[in-house]
């Protein structure tokens, strides 16, 4: 069997299928909006400050109750967190569109809409985390986070020309609506999803009715007790600042994309399925998503200002140098170098916390 029959039969899972639609669908969405908003905000003002305005009201709430979404989502069923994450966000781009429709809109309903809608964010990106490996086989999570990958990549490719037909060519409002639609119609596939159980590997179950710094503190633990991730995630924290929030805000035509990016996060969240205790995982989920987005709000709101004050290609030049320094930092450890695929046979029997194999 070839690797793409590999990649395409992990669809036969019923489960996944409808989960790989559901999120096709809402990641399509996402990423026009990622553009669209800067597009909008920049059209109807004008300024760059504003348009780091605007994502950073999308972002703070995002990284704020991340830690909150990740207990949420190992306490309940994980599909249902996110059908009712999608709803929400419906709602809000929906009332979006109509405000444009309208011409009612303001600066200030960007900045409400954006924070309700990244707090409802919080709590599905952990949600997403740990519901994927519950819907696939274990020797199957790495190529239904691969096929998965590819829809992020053709969607980050096709956004940002999309994104500008639409805002510029035809109305913000369309570019909106149609992410709202793409919400629905992700709750009504998630909806169906029947999550399996999954095998604790040998560690104690969560202690019914914990409380939630008890929680928090576990996934903390997690992450803590191995260097692979607390030290990738401090250079991603780094690197997404410096070089991701300024292309945003500067740039917002245009986005960060390949072969390499798309590589790393198939392998990352793999890992992380892999290595993490299922009832955990959201939890560690809700932690890489906290430290690698944490000052990406405050890189929306310095890129304008910099980039007005200095030229935006120097804040950009700089901000790469700081991340190829932060990423080469974040490589250090012996176990992420080191770090190897799972074998199968393997996964039921290792304890946890267990460092990564090293090389």
């Amino acid at each position: 069997m070839t690797s793409a029959d590999q990649h395409l039969g992990v669809l036969r899972h019923p489960d996944f299928r409808l989960l790989w639609l559901a999120e096709s669908a809402s990641v399509i969405g996402d990423m026009l909006v990622r553009v669209a908003v800067a597009l909008f905000v920049a059209d109807l003002t004008g300024s760059a400050t504003d348009v780091g305005l605007v994502l950073a009201a999308y972002t703070l709430p995002l990284v704020g109750f991340l830690l909150l979404g990740g207990v949420i989502a190992d306490r309940l069923p994980r599909h249902l967190v996110v059908v009712v994450t999608d709803l929400v966000r419906f709602v809000l781009h929906a009332l979006l569109a109509i405000l444009i429709v309208t011409g009612e809109v303001r600066i200030w309903h960007l900045v409400v809409i954006g924070t309700i809608f990244g707090s409802a964010e919080a709590f599905c990106r952990p949600a997403i985390g740990g519901l994927l490996p519950q819907t696939v086989p274990e020797e199957e999570i790495q190529e239904a986070n691969a096929i998965t990958r590819i829809v992020h990549n053709v969607a980050e490719f096709a956004a940002p020309a999309l994104a500008t037909v639409l805002v510029l060519g035809v109305s913000a409002a369309a570019a909106f609506a149609i992410d709202a639609a793409t919400f629905l119609l992700s709750a009504a596939l998630l909806v169906r999803v029947r999550p399996r159980e999954r095998p604790l590997r040998g560690v104690a179950a969560a202690v019914p009715g914990a409380g939630l710094w008890t929680e928090i503190g576990e996934g903390f633990g997690e992450v803590r007790a191995r260097p692979w991730i607390w030290a990738t995630l401090a250079a991603f924290c780094v690197t997404v600042f410096a070089v991701l929030a300024p292309w945003f805000v500067v740039v917002p035509a245009m986005t960060l994309s390949g072969a390499g990016i798309a590589m790393f996060e198939v392998w990352w969240v793999t890992a992380l399925a892999e290595r993490i205790p299922p009832d955990r995982l959201s939890r560690v989920t809700s932690y890489d998503f906290m430290v690698s987005f944490g000052l990406v709000p405050v890189g929306y709101v310095l890129a304008g200002p910099l980039a007005e004050s200095l030229g935006a290609a120097n804040v950009m030049l700089g901000g790469a140098g700081l991340g190829f320094v932060a990423l080469a930092l974040g490589s250090l450890p012996r176990q992420t170098r080191g770090l190897e695929r799972v074998e199968h046979a393997c996964r039921q029997a290792m304890p946890s916390p267990q460092p990564a194999p090293a090389a």
